[in-house]
């Protein structure tokens, strides 16, 4: 008895959190009719906050080696720095005009290649820059952008061509550029910059975040490298992962990475499987799952959001979803652990079933 009222009294804490926190949340826009809550501010914690870090990071304005994923006093001064630089209203607050110049700013970053033909060695020509300037983002080309299709370019296409599965001859075909400007797009930070939470959905996030299963069966993972998955689990392989919330399991099949596995439902019913996981609708929230790799299982992590490019037709959803292992990192060349990612997998190597979940 005396459990069970420690368990109400534990649940009743949680409720009241998450109403207090929507309410501030409410109270906070009611009373400001100027408040935008798609700004992000000193305060603000979560995935957008991640993803502007990643930006001026990207664009050389926040250099601290991790997405804290907190909006402290370091990325105020290095917004405020981008404000400055780009003659904003320096305020320290990413509004829209603020947001919009950081999307500019990435497109600087990101240029689309245009494809005119192909590139190869003594190449020259504004796509050959673009092409440079995309592969410096991502970590393969190491020089100042000058459109001459040098050694050295060559040397980052064959390196990219290696990771990503095709035929290393360092040559840039059409297929190759639609390959780059996918790769590309699906690592662009600020994607999903103009997507706010209603503080409603922040009390239901904060519910649903303190109910995560803490089960009482051991599921066996362990927590095996990502250099030893990535042997493993080739592109173009099917892995079985199971939620270790649920026990459902889902097939995914890899289709790319390189730091992390890209991965897509197989079938229309791994995608419905894969959707009611994450609660009836796609998420930015990491989950802790296990993977069967041969003998071992392992534990994992997965961003239910589908995004990027898109290459197992049938399946009914657009675009892949991040899986992480440990050690796993980003793929836009800084070699950045995900937090969240992280204690996701640290939870898949302590999670247990209940004896039904395993039997399902």
């Amino acid at each position: 008895m005396k459990l069970e009222l420690n368990s109400i009294k534990n649940i009743g804490t949680k409720l009241k959190t998450a109403v207090s926190k929507a309410l501030s949340l409410s109270f906070l826009f009611s009373r400001d009719s100027d408040f935008d809550p798609q700004s992000l501010r000193v305060g603000d914690k979560g995935e957008r906050v991640e993803e502007l870090q990643r930006t001026l990071r990207v664009l050389e304005f926040y250099d601290y080696p991790e997405l804290e994923g907190f909006f402290g006093t370091d990325t105020r001064s290095a917004l405020m720095n981008f404000q400055k630089v780009h003659g904003i209203e320096v305020t320290g607050v990413c509004d829209n005009a603020t947001f919009e110049a950081l999307d500019e700013a990435l497109n600087e970053c990101y240029p689309e290649i245009e494809f005119k033909g192909t590139m190869r060695l003594r190449s020259v020509g504004e796509d050959v820059k673009s092409l440079q300037q995309v592969l410096k983002t991502l970590g393969y080309y190491g020089t100042r952008p000058d459109g001459v299709f040098n050694a050295n370019t060559a040397s980052a296409v064959r390196t990219f061509q290696f990771d990503y599965g095709m035929a290393v001859d360092g040559i840039v075909n059409e297929r190759l550029v639609k390959k780059i400007n996918a790769v590309a797009a699906s690592l662009r930070p600020l994607k999903h910059a103009d997507e706010a939470l209603t503080p409603i959905e922040v009390a239901k996030s904060v519910a649903q975040a303190d109910t995560v299963a803490k089960s009482v069966f051991h599921t066996d993972a362990v927590k095996i490298q990502w250099s030893a998955v990535n042997s493993a689990w080739r592109p173009g392989k099917v892995l079985t992962i199971t939620d270790v919330e649920t026990g459902i399991s889902v097939d995914l099949k890899r289709t790319g990475g390189v730091h992390h596995a890209d991965a897509e439902p197989l079938t229309a019913e791994d995608t419905k499987k894969l959707k009611d996981i994450f609660g009836g609708s796609w998420s930015w929230a990491r989950r802790p799952f296990v993977a069967q790799l041969s003998y071992l299982t392992a534990a994992a992590s997965l961003c239910g959001m589908p995004h990027g490019e898109d290459i197992v037709s049938g399946n009914e959803v657009s675009g892949h979803f991040c899986m992480y292992f440990f050690e796993s990192t980003d793929d836009n060349g800084y070699g950045i652990m995900d937090k969240a990612h992280a204690k996701a997998i640290d939870s898949a190597a302590q999670f247990t079933f209940p004896s039904s979940a395993k039997e399902a």
